[in-house]
């Protein structure tokens, strides 16, 4: 009953999205245009602003909801290891907990906890805790509530990165149909699943598509403030990348100009977001021949990423033409 109550609001966004494509064509428009609610990535008020504080740690980007406990503050710090181990024994005392209350504390834990698989390089594990933190919002909560929305956004993002692909898009689907009802936080929730869907476009090279989305997420950001600075950014960034990618090489390098200011003015745990954003405006740059700058923002990644312990990956990632997002994570990591 579940996945058929899923199912059916996948197809409304479908049908609404073929809809949308062909009032496009009709206007004079080329069809592939999108339907999609603004988008713009993080969570619902309340989860948005603590997602600003954990997502840049551990180098990654995620929509995910977390607990104010002690236990992410070791996250917080960049510590993934002892933040999994401190979170896991808060999900054994949680589950003896059957109260309402109980409940959702429990599915925000596994919620963090998943982000926290992710980083440390386990995105089957963290699919788990994913699954059921939703199950256990549906269960708690209103059909269509934002909290529901952030779980099958942090679900299909990890399916991305696991390559399945047609799993990702159906949860990102339902996240954004979810996302178009007014509310707090829905405008978060809509614009977090048009930058996911980006980045899926992105990853299955479908750069027309991965530009439609990250310009829709691009606007949304730019319109509203309480979905933080952080996502902006990056989201900046992704959209530069699939301008590059579809020959809009000055375009691009201006987007991931305002992707480096919007950084540069985060604190110290968005440094891998930025180094990500340098390298690809030093992709641009050498695409209008700019080698000179192009050098020194290679030159700064590298730096950024040294002081991190990540140089290792550097090399490979500046030479790297497209500049592809590893999987899990908009940063170089």
């Amino acid at each position: 009953m579940k996945i058929a109550f899923r199912l059916l609001h996948c197809a409304a966004a479908l049908l609404l999205i073929a809809g949308t494509a062909q009032a496009g064509t009709a206007s004079g428009g080329t069809g592939s245009s999108a339907a999609f609610p603004p988008a713009a990535p993080s969570l619902p008020c309340g989860s948005v602003d603590q997602v600003e504080r954990t997502a840049p740690l551990c180098g990654g980007s995620y929509a995910i909801t977390v607990t104010a406990d002690a236990e992410t503050a070791y996250w917080r710090r960049g510590d993934c290891a002892q933040a999994q181990e401190r979170l896991r024994q808060t999900v054994m005392d949680l589950r003896q907990d059957a109260s309402p209350q109980g409940r959702l504390q429990l599915a925000s834990t596994l919620s963090t906890l998943g982000g926290v698989y992710r980083c440390l390089g386990n995105p089957g594990r963290a699919e788990q805790f994913y699954r059921e933190a939703l199950d256990l919002r549906e269960e708690q909560l209103k059909p269509g509530d934002p909290d529901i929305a952030v779980s099958a956004l942090n679900l299909g993002d990890c399916l991305r990165e696991l390559r399945d692909y047609p799993g990702a898009e159906a949860f990102l689907l339902w996240a954004s149909f979810m996302g178009q009802s007014s509310g707090p936080g829905k405008v978060c929730v809509s614009a977090t699943a048009a930058h996911l869907l980006g980045r899926l476009y992105y990853d299955r090279e479908e750069y027309g598509r991965a530009l439609e989305y990250a310009r829709k997420a691009d606007a949304l950001f730019r319109e509203q403030t309480e979905c933080g600075r952080l996502q902006p950014a990056v989201a900046s960034t992704d959209l530069s990348l699939a301008l590059l990618h579809t020959g809009s090489a000055r375009e691009a390098e201006s987007v991931s100009a305002r992707a480096i200011a919007g950084l540069s003015a985060l604190s110290a745990g968005a440094r891998s977001e930025l180094a990500r954003a340098l390298l690809v405006h030093a992709a641009c740059l050498r695409k209008l021949h700019d080698s000179e700058r192009a050098h020194a923002d290679s030159l700064q990644a590298r730096r950024i990423l040294t002081d991190r312990g990540l140089s290792g990956e550097t090399d490979q990632s500046a030479a790297s033409e497209g500049l592809r997002p590893p999987p899990g994570s908009a940063a170089l990591r």
